[in-house]
């Protein structure tokens, strides 16, 4: 099966540099106001590498293609759980031929990926930036999330607390455990209504 990977330039994504989402150790990563081609529409994210990172641009080349190479619903499945590349991004002289490190004068310098969904983004004066809302805020007091939007309220109707931690169950009135360990109540072991430790 023949693919094609799609190769874009950071000129192409609009004012991409005023969209920042978050920095790491290997670049940044961008909000994509305007996506190319057969991108429009999309909600993108593109990570720019740091400049004297070392990364082999031709297994970045092969990550893009495996997405490319799975069917429909497979590459569904992968988009809705993870950020995968969809496409390079590079500058200089247009690629011409693969894999990556054979074109003189070309430069991968990052790639477009889906952007996480909406819901689990935090937008909030507090931040510098707009932030997932990941687990590790729920490791702070009740206050800091408070002051940075995080609603850390009880779990929805229908859902029960079921311990990570080492006792077996936790108490549904410790804020902090409360959306690190809830589940559809289908999804827990059965156990009664209101553990003892509420």
């Amino acid at each position: 099966m023949m693919t094609t990977v799609s190769w874009v330039r950071p000129d192409q994504l609009g004012d991409y540099t005023a969209h920042g989402l978050g920095s790491g150790g290997q670049g940044r990563v961008y909000a994509v106001p305007s996506p190319p081609g057969r991108f429009q529409g999309e909600y993108l994210a593109y990570k720019e590498y740091l400049p004297a990172l070392a990364y082999d641009a031709d297994v970045l080349h092969d990550m893009v293609v495996l997405r490319d190479l799975l069917s429909p619903s497979d590459r569904a499945l992968l988009d809705n759980r993870l950020t995968w590349p969809c496409a390079m991004v590079y500058t200089g002289r247009p690629p011409e031929r693969l894999p990556p490190s054979r074109n003189a004068g070309m430069r991968v310098v990052g790639f477009l990926m889906p952007r996480v969904a909406p819901s689990y983004e935090l937008h909030s004066a507090s931040l510098s930036e707009v932030k997932l809302q990941a687990l590790e805020f729920l490791l702070n007091d009740d206050g800091y999330a408070a002051r940075i939007g995080l609603d850390v309220g009880d779990p929805p109707s229908g859902w029960r607390c079921c311990s990570i931690w080492p006792a077996p169950w936790t108490g549904c009135t410790t804020t902090r455990s409360r959306w690190a360990t809830c589940h559809r109540r289908t999804s827990c072991s059965p156990w009664p209504a209101r553990p003892s430790a509420c």
